[in-house]
């Protein structure tokens, strides 16, 4: 979206940012994720990371545009802050800057209470990173620092305007143009075999190609293991051995949580005392189970390949920490790996260092799984969590967790 920002001027809200995977030259990259997007605009931010805004909307002719979010973030100079404000044309903005560069999916126009509750689920997630909060919705966020994004003047230094994506020629290589050269000034004789080449299909950096391959899959994989503990833990930390005559017999997480109860005298009636939001309740039909649903929110974002180790540091590192933990009880394994973030027909680059996935499943008392989470690493998902409860007390409960893990190799 584009707002009025004096004389031709626009700022630009709402842009796609997608992080670049280092495997090739920037521009490379860059220009092949300009065409996946349909990019009209960009711009480039340099930071801890390197990470690209897109547009992808009509422009005219002599109109200039500005990133919101690279602006915002040039104006506070905050490592990790978040604006959201009521903007002239739009109902609300919000934008996050994490590790000093915009944060990818948070660049967005929406309602006030969509927004709110987006801001809400970012702050909560944030943990101990110190999130500064910008705008005019202190009635909200109590501590926010007034800031308003329409009135900011543009720095002489500011890296924020949006340019025209190069033309894809600039990710064909030097000799694939030579070759181009030298057949345009081939004698007759040798027509037809140029023809032929020119006509062949080009050949794909595979480099390249693997990379963004990469970012693809890695788009689709959950967050840190440790996050979504916390997620789970929050959820079922909560529930009850037993409620008014029903007792815990199994909790299973995904993406969500569904409690499973035994009856032990109660009623379907007495369950709800306490104020059981009946419409998360599924009764069983011999009176004997129930089962209730606790729905469970998750922070934007995912694992970072940057905290992916090497497949030896791995087994050597985590793999003496699981050995540990089964000295307490705790029964554990470290799965296989295989190729990660090949698509289908394609291959791994040869002498090119890729991602590999394997499996992991940690299980024992549950007394011990908070303990157990603690030693996840960066490079590991949590996908599952199961606890049982047998024998009617504490020491009759376990649990069983597994994911994924990811190293280079």
């Amino acid at each position: 979206m584009l707002l009025p920002f004096g004389g031709s001027r626009n700022l630009a809200f709402g842009l796609e940012w997608r992080g670049l995977s280092g495997f090739e030259g920037e521009d490379k990259e860059i220009a092949l994720l300009a065409k996946e997007v349909n990019a009209t605009r960009q711009v480039v931010v340099h930071g801890k990371s390197v990470i690209c805004g897109f547009h992808s909307g009509q422009m005219q002719r002599g109109m200039q545009a500005y990133s919101a979010a690279v602006l915002f973030q040039e104006s506070v100079k905050a490592v990790d802050a978040l604006l959201l404000q009521k903007v002239d044309g739009a109902p609300y903005v919000l934008i996050a800057i994490r590790d000093g560069v915009p944060a990818p999916g948070m660049d967005l126009v929406g309602s006030k209470a969509a927004l709110v509750e987006k801001a809400r689920d970012y702050i909560q997630n944030a943990g101990e990173r110190g999130i500064i909060v910008y705008g005019d919705s202190d009635d909200i966020f109590p501590d926010t620092q007034s800031f308003d994004i329409e009135a900011v003047s543009l720095p002489e230094t500011s890296k924020s305007l949006l340019v025209k994506p190069k033309k894809s020629m600039g990710i064909i290589s030097l000799s694939a143009i030579a070759v181009a050269i030298v057949v345009a000034y081939m004698v007759y004789d040798n027509y037809e075999a140029g023809q032929e080449a020119k006509h062949r299909p080009k050949q794909v950096d595979p480099a390249v190609a693997y990379g963004q391959s990469l970012e693809n899959a890695l788009s689709q994989v959950g967050l840190p293991a440790r996050i979504t503990a916390s997620v789970y833990h929050r959820a079922v930390g909560g529930v009850p051995a037993v409620h008014e005559g029903w007792i815990l017999k199994k909790i299973d997480c995904a993406k969500n949580c569904v409690v499973t109860l035994g009856r032990d005298g109660g009623t379907n009636r007495s369950f709800l005392l306490g104020g059981v939001d009946p419409s998360k309740v599924e009764f069983s039909g011999d009176g004997m189970s129930i089962m209730q649903t606790l729905y469970l929110k998750f922070p934007p974002g995912r694992i970072d390949k940057k905290r992916f180790p090497m497949d030896r540091d791995f087994l050597l590192n985590t793999g003496s920490a699981f050995q540990q933990m089964s000295m307490a009880g705790i029964t554990s394994n470290l799965g296989t790996i295989s190729p990660f973030g090949v698509t289908p027909g394609g291959s791994m680059p040869k002498g090119f260092k890729a991602v590999y996935r394997g499996t992991w499943t940690l299980s024992g008392p549950y007394g011990l799984m908070d303990d157990a989470f603690k030693r996840l690493d960066g490079n590991m998902t949590l996908e599952g969590l199961t606890i049982t409860q047998s024998g009617g007390d504490i020491l009759g409960v376990r649990f069983k967790a597994e994911g994924y893990f990811y190293v280079w190799k």
